[in-house]
């Protein structure tokens, strides 16, 4: 320690070591803050003080509770350069112990039940007008949490932008790199996204995720931690639905396959169905949609038969969620000689898995299996009269539910359904060469 004409400043730690060049070797150190509580613990480095301030070199120890090494500097009061630390930490279990020693408030991060394991590296600096600026990567070995019913988990890398001028309410944005992450029964193989958090709402920008041999995507997605209210707008484009159905315990001989198209604009409050509200639009095609156990007892009662030759191969729908339900406006079978088109609902309970929920859909069913060669599509409504359309079709009503369902014919069709069917096909069917 050297010192020439010094002495102590009243009042002041940082006044009274100026003047003052010193080199010390620290050994369980502990570091107390009059607002942060215990910041660090087991504290072991190299010091030096001089006229720049005070730098730390080779520290290791405990912040926080969480093991770590790294380098730092704070400047002497008076000076203008900022305060500075680079670091990097052992592996952190994640949980409701660690939330509790944290300086900030962690409240939201408590409510969804976040647990899992990672490791972090990263630099933090404090501008000499208080304000806190860093950036830092999260290796995720694996992270979990239930932000409602259904759980969430990952495994992948995160990049931190870190801005607060309180680190117990920071601003968060950055990256993230999934390599495996699971929502409920679903799962995916890899998702990449950019993120924002501003207490308690956590925003999610140009995700991709790849999926059942697709891809999903969303430009924006958010989430309040707090209130676990969430909105998303999503496209799909070329999901495996066979894979997807296995997902909601659909499997084997009962699983329709092809491949699936979707939109959907949806807000919830966690992963609570009754709270589903928003609007979506889905399209099957080179599918194998004939053995839908379904569709195969909705033509048994009809006494109808789909053929070998004609299987049914694509699918269009459009529905709305709300109330605690699935609207079903349109979904029209078709890509044979055969259309069929349901409308109804799927109501949405809490708690009761996709297949045990119940259903109330309106079934019209082409008669013939060459109908779309009798008829032209092309301007069809034009041409034909409703009644004439109608000594076409079968209609039938299925109520139970998704696995256990019965099936009634109505003697007297309704007439809106064969409306919408003929003009589901005339969108969809492309036209025969030459029709009129």
């Amino acid at each position: 320690v050297q010192a020439e004409n010094w002495q102590p400043v009243k009042g002041s730690v940082r006044k009274s070591l100026a003047g003052i060049n010193a080199q010390a070797d620290l050994r369980n150190v502990s570091m107390h803050h009059p607002d942060y509580g215990t910041v660090a613990q087991n504290g072991y480095g190299n010091l030096s003080l001089g006229s720049d301030g005070i730098q730390l070199s080779n520290l290791r120890g405990d912040i926080y509770g969480i093991g770590f090494r790294g380098s730092g500097a704070t400047p002497l009061e008076g000076s203008t350069a900022a305060s500075y630390l680079q670091f990097e930490t052992g592996n952190i279990i994640v949980g409701e112990e660690l939330f509790s020693r944290l300086p900030f408030d962690s409240e939201g991060l408590a409510n969804v039940d976040l647990t899992g394991q990672c490791k972090l590296h990263g630099e933090l600096r404090r501008e000499s007008g208080g304000h806190y600026d860093g950036s830092m990567t999260a290796v995720i070995y694996h992270i979990e949490m239930s932000p409602g019913e259904a759980p969430f988990s990952a495994a992948g890398t995160a990049q931190f932008r870190i801005k607060a001028d309180d680190l117990r309410n920071p601003d968060l944005s950055g990256k993230i790199d999934l390599s495996e992450l699971s929502a409920g029964a679903l799962e995916g193989n890899r998702l990449t996204a950019d993120f924002e958090y501003a207490t308690p709402v956590l925003t999610f920008r140009n995700i991709g995720i790849s999926a059942y041999g697709g891809r999903i995507a969303s430009d924006e997605t958010w989430i309040n931690l707090e209130t676990r209210n969430w909105k998303t707008a999503v496209d799909i484009a070329h999901l495996d639905f066979e894979s997807l159905m296995g997902a909601f315990g659909i499997e084997g001989r009962e699983a329709p396959a092809g491949v699936m198209r979707a939109g959907l604009r949806l807000t919830g409050t966690a992963f609570n169905p009754e709270t589903f509200t928003g609007v979506g639009e889905v399209k099957i095609d080179r599918g194998m949609l004939y053995s839908f156990p379904l569709l195969v007892s909705v033509l048994s009662v009809l006494d109808l038969h789909l053929p070998s030759k004609s299987p049914v191969t694509d699918a269009y729908g459009i529905f709305k969620a709300g109330d605690g339900r699935i609207q079903v406006e349109d979904l029209l079978f078709t890509g044979g000689s055969v259309p069929i088109h349901m409308e109804g609902k799927i109501e949405l309970k809490k708690g009761v898995p996709f297949k045990h929920q119940r259903i109330d859909l309106l079934t019209t069913v082409a008669k013939s299996n060459g109908l779309l060669d009798e008829i032209p599509v092309l301007n069809l409504i034009k041409h034909y009269t409703i009644d004439l359309l109608r000594s076409y079709v079968f209609q039938a009503r299925v109520k139970g539910t998704l696995d256990d369902y019965k099936v009634k014919t109505l003697s007297s069709p309704v007439t809106k359904p064969i409306k919408k069917m003929w003009s589901l096909l005339e969108k969809i069917t492309p036209s025969p060469p030459g029709g009129d």
